[in-house]
């Protein structure tokens, strides 16, 4: 009985494999430089006054994500220090505000 693991499969396997990769020509490489601009953004959810915090036990926290590249992403979280909710809300606005100020960085 032939399997999947048999010589013969594996011996078909790595013919096609090298037919499949066989160069059809030297291509040139395309090097073009490409030049990126950066913004930031905040989603607001207006139905959500508190979008961006979370209680944790009685205290505040505040979540948001980064995008210090193009292609990458950071979540960050941290304690607001505080159980009252309205100073959270505060704090938050002003982190969400020097975040916004900052250059190089994407928020959400």
């Amino acid at each position: 009985m032939r399997g999947p693991g048999t010589t013969e499969n594996s011996a078909l396997l790595a013919q096609f494999a090298s037919e499949a990769y066989k160069p059809k020509g030297i291509r040139k490489m395309n090097n073009s430089l490409l030049v990126q601009t950066e913004e930031s953004a905040i989603r607001i959810d207006n139905s959500n006054l508190n979008h961006h915090l979370w209680n944790n036990n009685g205290t505040w926290w505040i979540h948001y994500t980064i995008y210090p590249t193009p292609v990458t992403a950071e979540r960050i979280r941290h304690s607001l220090k505080t159980r009252n909710l309205s100073e959270a809300k505060h704090l938050r606005d002003q982190i969400l505000k020097d975040i916004l100020s900052q250059s190089g960085k994407l928020a959400a």
